[in-house]
């Protein structure tokens, strides 16, 4: 893969994951619907961790533009959360269709690692 192609790849993926893990971080924090799913997901009590980690590692991904260990970081911190996810939902039980979200993420942040590792 060409450097410029790569360098491109990583700037749109980490702006999908960066963009996505804020809307998710701040919703798990302020929203009452997604507090809702925590107590769904039997986890309420890490709700807010869970989404303070969520900005820090969409931070981290944006700062990894310039400093890929930190990319690396904030996408493996960010891989490892959607593993749980993707474990706890099916736990409690959810439809496949339910976890295709947490998979795709899971997925993406493994991506913008990869690239990053490849820089």
């Amino acid at each position: 893969m060409t450097h410029r192609l790569s360098h491109l790849n990583i700037t749109v993926a980490t702006f999908i994951a960066a963009i996505s893990f804020l809307c998710f971080g701040f919703g798990y924090l302020l929203l009452s619907k997604m507090k809702a799913e925590f107590v769904r997901y039997r986890l309420a009590h890490y709700r807010l961790i869970v989404g303070w980690l969520q900005v820090a590692g969409a931070l981290g991904l944006w700062l990894g533009l310039r400093y890929p260990l930190l990319g690396i970081t904030a996408g493996g911190g960010l891989a490892l959360m959607m593993a749980v996810a993707v474990a706890t939902r099916m736990r409690i039980g959810d439809t496949l269709i339910q976890c295709v979200p947490a998979v795709l993420y899971l997925l993406l942040t493994v991506y913008i690692c990869v690239l990053h590792v490849g820089r």
